[in-house]
């Protein structure tokens, strides 16, 4: 740049002519003069070389320049610094000049900052106030995830038997109540475990009956015995005892007694004859011969019958020990196979004992049906899945970056957001942090459980989870919106009388929704512009370049 080189020398010849205070003017000038020597350079050239063929006797170069040259240059660089009003001060005080120009580009800066921007603008810019607030604020992450099912609320209905399915009675979308009957399916193997269910039944009931006879055979006979031990009448005895189940113990007993009762009055009789010698004596010793033997017959007797009576008694409970378990054991058989508590129900039809319902272990929506009617199923074929979507989990992940999410505690409250709800925050509840980083991801896996009772999510659904970072504190706060950036720089706009802005410049911190923390260069109830800061700073810089 050829004024640029010649600059200082121009500004010690002619100090007085380029005093211009503006920096912005002066560059304008250098550039003009600049630009005016360039196109002279070449007119110059062509005049030398004219004069020296014309007149050799100037042709000796003076500084590698013909004098005439010389003359013409220095010529056209008094005009182009004539037409270029550069303010420079004085070449001996350069220095003070150039902390004068800074200090004059500071004040020019500071008077573009502040700016008029007229109401008619405003009105279109839709430019609004607010203030500082000073709020309660946390430092958050913003993660993917994912909404699953819960694990507790979903279900995979399985076929437990192999065999054919008979009747479909619901569809995907389906509601239904826990209990409900979802399918019917005949499976042979079922029914052979039903109809030995069936068999082991009559079974306990017979071994039942024999048990209860038995017992009250063995305590009706332990009545019997002591109305025999007490003496009384043997037909007193039948008569009062009727009612009592014996069985063969009554004849066996009662037939005793009356040979003891009837040899213990012939002894009596002949006893007392005895004495009067109306009776041999040989006869008086056979009769109470008869009646020791008909006690020891009758006392033989009731000690067999208690005996058998008890053994009787006792193998009966055993035999209906053995019937109860056998029992058990073929429910437990066809519990295993089914998976219902009831083997066979009390409406089936013994004739169809193969024939299986398969029941909804939990009331949901049938969320998808596998197989149709008269296909052949084998053992664990999944028939239906079966969901509870009124809640439902959302799966998101712990990174470096979020580590201090790991503090977060089972309970704690979680924000939900989804771009399929646009406008719309759901909130959920922690439910667990993983233990053990994934080699494969990096990451710790975090499990939500959110409320889904109006239906607005759908498992497999993406969302955005806010995972909190730290304790809360208290700090200032303004609308996103009132921040804008310039060469990396954050700043805002104040207002400074009727239509007069100011450009702040302030240093942010996190971002909490639409509000931003900022750390300096505001303070409490300050007014600022939260709306319409991008026209602002357009017109700001608009301003600045011209």
């Amino acid at each position: 740049m050829l004024f640029s080189q010649w600059q200082p020398a121009f500004c010690w010849l002619f100090p007085a002519h380029f005093a211009v205070k503006s920096p912005l003017l002066r560059r304008a000038n250098v550039r003009q003069a600049d630009s005016f020597l360039e196109r002279m350079t070449p007119v110059l050239s062509v005049v030398c070389a004219e004069t020296r063929r014309k007149n050799p006797t100037i042709n000796r170069p003076i500084g590698g320049e013909c004098a005439l040259a010389r003359g013409f240059a220095i010529g056209a660089m008094v005009i182009g610094l004539l037409l270029a009003v550069s303010g420079c001060s004085s070449h001996e005080d350069a220095g003070a000049a150039h902390t004068a120009s800074q200090a004059e580009a500071a004040s020019e800066d500071e008077s573009v900052n502040s700016f008029v921007l007229s109401s008619q603008k405003q009105s279109v810019a839709g430019i609004q106030l607010g203030e500082v607030v000073e709020q309660r604020l946390q430092a958050q992450a913003t993660v993917p995830g994912r909404v699953q099912y819960d694990d507790s609320r979903h279900i995979e209905v399985k076929i437990p038997t192999a065999g054919i399915l008979l009747e479909v009675r619901v569809k995907p979308g389906s509601r239904i109540d826990e209990g409900d009957v979802l399918a019917l399916v005949s499976s042979p193997e079922v029914g052979t475990a039903r109809a030995d269910v069936l068999k082991r039944k009559v079974e306990f009931d017979l071994a039942l009956q024999k048990f209860e006879w038995k017992d009250a055979a063995c305590n009706g006979l332990k009545q019997l015995v002591a109305a025999v031990n007490a003496g009384q009448d043997p037909q007193t005895v039948s008569e009062d005892l009727s009612a009592l189940k014996l069985g063969t113990y009554r004849a066996e007993i009662v037939a005793a007694y009356s040979r003891y009762r009837l040899a213990q009055s012939l002894a009596a009789a002949v006893a007392g004859n005895g004495n009067s010698g109306a009776l041999p004596g040989r006869t008086i010793q056979e009769r109470l011969s008869e009646r020791d033997t008909a006690r020891a017959a009758l006392a033989a007797v009731i000690e067999q019958s208690l005996f058998q009576a008890t053994q009787d008694r006792d193998i009966a409970r055993l035999e209906l020990t053995d019937s109860d378990r056998r029992l058990k054991i073929s429910r437990q058989m066809v519990q295993t196979l089914l998976g219902s508590s009831d083997p066979i129900p009390a409406e089936i039809d013994e004739e169809q004992l193969s024939l299986v319902e398969i029941h909804a272990p939990i009331g949901g929506t049938i969320e998808s049906r596998t197989f149709s009617k008269r296909e052949r199923l084998k053992q664990g074929d999944t028939l239906f899945v079966l969901a509870n979507t009124s809640q439902l989990w959302v799966a998101a992940e712990i990174r470096e970056l979020e580590w201090r999410a790991l503090s977060l505690q089972p309970g704690e409250t979680l924000k939900i957001t989804s771009p399929a709800l646009p406008g719309q925050q759901l909130t959920a509840r922690l439910e667990y942090v993983g233990r053990e980083v994934d080699p494969q991801s990096n990451a710790i896996p975090l499990v939500a459980v959110v409320s889904n009772t109006e239906g607005l999510l759908r498992p497999g659904q993406f969302v955005w989870v806010q995972l909190p970072l730290g304790a809360a504190y208290q700090g200032l706060a303004i609308p996103e919106s009132a921040v804008v950036q310039h060469e990396g720089q954050s700043f805002l706009f104040v207002p400074e009388g009727e239509n007069h802005f100011r450009r702040v410049n302030v240093q942010t911190g996190i971002q909490q929704g639409n509000l931003v923390e900022v750390v300096t260069g505001v303070k409490p109830g300050m007014q600022i512009v939260t709306s319409g800061a991008f026209a602002l700073k357009s017109e700001m810089l608009l301003e600045r370049e011209e």
